[in-house]
């Protein structure tokens, strides 16, 4: 059993995705998949670096009151900048707790969230008391991202770039050759989203919840046929 902590970076990413590949037996498989998410890496960035009047962004990974971001050090903060974006807590270090009077103060152009536990994050957001003069909040927007495409240090991480991109940046990536990432729909038993492919419940909460651990987008792989599932709880 291989203990792996989570990437603090992308190259770190790549680092385990190669250590899982070999553990498998799958180096050539998955060579040929990070030469493909580097492809597309280079084209984000590329457009990126040409980039000249820089959005103010804040990544909401819970929602107020008790505001949770990312800073400097962090997968996340790499993502922003390498789409020409700038984090508003770039400057301090590692994940962190803010408060809303914090982000007020510091005015972000776009306010992204990865909240998946309330009913609409954007809704709840746009609909915040004192939050009315924010730039986002005012010009709208503010969007929602696909939570397993931000949050989980995988190869899939690309299609969260993408996303980020076209809602930051809608004109400047408008005429790129990288699609978004196709929407991923789930059914629910009424008081759970289930998994349509593998018939398999994802438990949402504000302290936990479970994905689909076949998912490849959740955390998983299929190399050479052979299953490397991993499951994250919070």
């Amino acid at each position: 059993m291989a203990d792996i902590p989570s990437a603090s970076s992308i190259d770190t990413m790549l680092e385990d995705t190669r250590f899982i590949a070999a553990c498998v037996g799958a180096q050539e498989t998955c060579e040929e998949l990070i030469a493909q998410f580097q492809k597309e890496l280079d084209q984000l960035s590329d457009i990126g670096a040409g980039i000249q009047n820089k959005k103010r962004v804040v990544v909401e990974i819970a929602c107020a009151p008790d505001i949770y971001t990312a800073g400097s050090g962090t997968f996340m903060n790499e993502m922003l900048t390498m789409i020409g974006a700038e984090n508003i807590f770039g400057d301090q270090e590692g994940y962190l707790a803010v408060t809303e009077e914090a982000v007020i103060t510091l005015n972000p152009d776009v306010i992204l969230t990865m909240v998946d536990y309330v009913e609409d994050p954007v809704a709840e957001i746009l609909g915040r008391t004192g939050w009315e003069h924010v730039a986002a909040v005012v010009n709208g927007n503010v969007y929602l991202v696909n939570t397993n495409a931000v949050s989980l240090p995988n190869l899939h991480v690309i299609d969260g770039m993408k996303q980020m991109a076209k809602m930051i940046y809608p004109d400047a990536y408008a005429g790129s050759k990288i699609p978004l990432p196709r929407e991923r729909r789930h059914e629910t038993d009424g008081q759970n989203p289930i998994c349509r492919r593998h018939n398999a419940a994802h438990f949402g909460g504000q302290h936990r919840r479970r994905f689909c651990e076949s998912h490849p987008w959740a955390g998983g792989g299929d190399f050479n046929g052979q299953v490397v599932r991993q499951v994250w709880y919070h």
